[in-house]
């Protein structure tokens, strides 16, 4: 395997098999020219089915005993975890032919479910649970009840019907089993093979304001009100939404954004969080990979909708300027609020070196900033960055702060960042423990370099030779 780095690169070994739980390694840090063992890799079975093979012809029919063609008929084998009772098993998948009939073939014994959905007909989705418990031909007659509708019409706030239109509906929400329906060219939908009783009817159409309304099934004139994501008028559908403008602190003059330069980002205040805290909070990267579409780059406002009742901050990182925030807000239910202005700073320049125990530079340290109690205590942060690198690697450190890796010369630099923010510099390493440094406050405009900071434990496991 390739070795990218002076310093050694760290790899993991994962284990699949057809059948068998998924093993991961521990980290392995391994040095050029050199061979590593690791512990044995044991597998364990996800299901307690057996070997056999089957088949399994499947009738569906409504309640006259007419057949139901088209209908999408799935069979699943049951996980051995409770948690995961059924979930991602599918075994075999086939839709009835014009006669209603499916046959479907596995190769294990066990316990099954069965699940059979004709919603574009109107029936309600069936689900059943048995066993197939010897090998051979197998038969099952199942009847779809008919399901209820929610019908409606979509229009703009102007009250132009809106063609195209992305609407989700959920029994609640994060289930699984989910509706999608797009309205026609006269705005009106229906989705059916409903149950009776209350749904979630949502969209996150990227053209309007997203929004959640819980309707009861049988509903069959709801409507369906929207509005662009940059409106603030009422009387259209919407979640939580926080509207406003991003302005130059020193000229006063309004910048023009893009969606990313200003995210909402949900908070649960600490009493003793500072500023520095809720700020470096809202500064750590996101998990997930975004995707936006063309935008007008002239556009000098921000918008961010779908908010759920809670605490929130903005936080805007515009290129240029130190990332700032403001808030908290704090909204409740569907609440719109207009009118906000974050107002962004040149910023301010840092730099300085990682050194290791005698004095040599450090490639590769991640170096992150963390405020006084960043949420919990500083002493608590360096425990989360040695516990993430255990558990995960190296390169996961950036999950934890804003961050950045030393290079060659074992040097570092933050540009821009917020002045009047006290904060404290963090180093992390796979051969050492983490390092923190003095407490820090700059100014705006100002340019600083930071005394060194040098490693000093050998971390637990990192190699010091022969690893065999």
């Amino acid at each position: 395997v390739p070795i990218a780095r002076e310093q050694g690169q760290v790899y993991v070994v994962w284990a699949t098999a057809e059948d068998y739980e998924v093993e991961r390694s521990a980290d392995v840090i391994l040095q050029p020219d050199e061979t590593c063992w690791i512990d044995p890799l044991c597998l364990a079975r996800w299901a307690e089915d057996r070997p056999g093979e089957y088949s399994l012809e499947v009738a569906v029919v409504d309640g006259r005993g007419r057949p139901v063609a088209g209908a999408s008929v799935r069979i699943h084998r049951r996980s051995k975890h409770d948690e995961l009772t059924f979930a991602d098993r599918r075994e075999a998948l086939v839709d009835t032919s014009s006669d209603g009939r499916a046959v479907l073939r596995g190769s294990t014994l066990g316990e099954k479910r069965l699940e059979v959905r004709a919603t574009a007909a109107g029936f309600r989705p069936l689900r059943t649970e048995f066993a197939i418990d010897v090998p051979g031909a197998h038969t099952r007659t199942l009847m779809l009840e008919p399901g209820l509708s929610i019908q409606g019409r979509a229009r703009t706030i102007d009250g132009e019907p809106v063609e195209g239109l992305c609407l989700d509906v959920v029994a609640e929400l994060g289930d699984d089993l989910r509706y999608a329906v797009r309205t026609q060219d006269d705005g009106s939908f229906v989705v059916r093979g409903l149950e009776e009783r209350d749904y979630v009817l949502m969209t996150r159409d990227s053209r309007y304001s997203s929004f959640t309304r819980r309707v009861p099934a049988g509903t069959s004139e709801y409507d369906v009100v929207v509005k662009r994501c940059d409106d603030t008028r009422d009387g259209a559908l919407h979640d939580g939404e926080l509207h406003g403008i991003v302005r130059d602190a020193e000229t006063g003059a309004t910048i023009a954004v893009e969606s990313l330069d200003v995210m909402a980002r949900q908070v649960w205040p600490d009493e003793r969080a500072t500023e520095a805290d809720v700020l470096l909070e809202a500064w750590k990267p996101w998990y997930v990979q975004l995707c936006v579409g063309p935008e007008d780059p002239e556009r000098g406002r921000f918008a961010e909708t779908g908010l759920e009742a809670g605490t929130w901050i903005l936080s805007a990182e515009v290129e240029g300027y130190a990332p700032t925030y403001a808030g908290p807000f704090r909204l409740e239910g569907r609440e719109l609020v207009d009118g906000l202005v974050l107002e962004v700073r040149r910023g301010a320049f840092l730099s300085g070196r990682v050194l290791d125990p005698s004095g040599r530079p450090v490639e590769g340290a991640w170096v992150g900033l963390f405020g006084d109690q960043s949420f919990t205590t500083a002493a608590d942060d360096l425990s989360t960055l040695e516990s993430t690198v255990a558990e995960k690697g190296i390169d996961w450190v950036q999950y934890c702060a804003h961050s950045t890796r030393t290079d060659e010369a074992g040097r570092y630099e933050f540009r821009a960042l917020p002045g009047g923010l006290a904060f404290r510099l963090t180093a992390v390493h796979e051969r050492w423990s983490a390092v923190a440094g003095e407490r820090l406050e700059l100014r705006d405009g100002e340019e600083r370099g930071v005394p060194d900071m040098r490693f000093g434990v050998r971390r637990m496991g990192a190699p010091t030779g022969d690893r065999r």
